[in-house]
């Protein structure tokens, strides 16, 4: 089968700035794949690449096996949902999720139950009579799905789109979108630079850093083995140490990265094989209700970060800043990758 989204080489530039700069990758049909990176890094140009809204400098694109270069927007079977819903105010509802059936000339009983259906996938079928002022951001983000959705799309791109909800709200909506995705199996091509809505949805994502991939794999490998000090920094929470602590403490030259929920507090009974300790000083301790989260201070300049879950009535066990503790953490959970960037 061929892939819904093939991208080989393409360059994106506006005069000077590379936005894109030889990128590749494909996509494949019914797949969940995310663009995730900070601003300004080249996935929303990506997106607006497959939309047909901009035109790529060099390189070509191809939707399901066919080069779509000089294939205008409205002739590419993909559909848009913004950030800001994009929904016409003074539309009922029903009337903005019917209107791309409406303007391609289908009639008025075929698009008014399609819009029905629509309505009803996004749980809204009590709600077409309302205007886009009376329902809630949530809603609103359904009507944009929806009305995207009923020109039957065979890749859907998403831009940013849960990024105005509060984070309660986005993270229903997060279930909801993926759930969504298994239920009508189509391509959907997410942007965001949430990690966490990327870690949590996707099949796939790609990392974007300064208009090139970084790393493209799936969310366990991108977490567990991030392929550079970028990617390690950016996705998940990363404790990255540079060439001359690695080497002090696991005798690798090398740079390396360790997540904070992987190092302890080693209270002398933990079995020694393959395992690196460190004495340190607790700087502080931060509480989250089932986890507590401490800086410690390992000497060289450099400080670590560590997340315990909370046992129930253990909390006040816990050490307190100031105190001397031993940490430590197992050598195969330490990542070692070639560092691109000065530690």
């Amino acid at each position: 089968m061929e892939p819904a989204v093939c991208f080989e080489d393409v360059c994106r530039y506006y005069g000077e700035i590379h936005a894109l700069d030889r990128v590749s990758f494909t996509v494949a049909d019914g797949e969940f794949f995310s663009m995730l990176g900070p601003s300004g890094s080249g996935k929303t140009t990506s997106l607006r690449l497959i939309a047909g809204f901009e035109t790529a400098t060099s390189g070509s694109i191809r939707l399901h096996g066919q080069l779509a270069d000089d294939v205008p927007p409205y002739r590419r079977n993909v559909n848009t949902v913004f950030q800001d819903y994009a929904l016409f105010p003074h539309m009922t509802i029903l009337a903005n999720v019917a209107y791309g059936l409406k303007v391609k000339g289908v009639d008025r009983k075929t698009y008014t139950q399609r819009a029905h259906e629509m309505l009803s996938l996004v749980k809204l079928e009590e709600m077409g009579g309302r205007r886009p002022a009376q329902l809630s951001g949530g809603q609103r983000q359904r009507v944009a799905l929806a009305r995207a959705l009923i020109n039957e799309p065979r890749v859907l791109l998403l831009d940013e789109p849960l990024g105005a909800l509060d984070l309660k709200l986005r993270k229903q909506m997060q279930v909801e979108l993926k759930a969504l995705q298994r239920q009508l199996g189509i391509t959907f091509i997410y942007v965001t630079h949430d990690q966490d809505e990327a870690l949590s949805m996707s099949d796939r994502l790609a990392v974007f850093k300064m208009g090139r991939i970084e790393q493209l794999d799936t969310p366990e490998a991108v977490y567990q083995r991030p392929a550079s000090r970028f990617v390690a920094d950016f996705v998940g929470n990363a404790n990255v140490l540079g060439r001359s602590q690695t080497q002090r403490i696991a005798g690798v030259d090398g740079t390396s990265a360790i997540r904070p929920e992987k190092i302890f507090f080693d209270s002398g009974n933990t079995p020694s094989d393959g395992l690196l300790t460190l004495d340190v000083t607790i700087i502080d301790r931060h509480y989250h209700g089932a986890s507590t989260r401490f800086t410690v201070d390992i000497g060289h300049d450099q400080t670590l970060v560590l997340v315990r879950p909370n046992e129930e009535n253990a909390v006040a066990a816990l050490p307190q800043p100031g105190e001397r503790r031993t940490i430590a953490w197992r050598r195969q959970d330490m990542h070692f990758f070639e560092d691109r960037e000065k530690p």
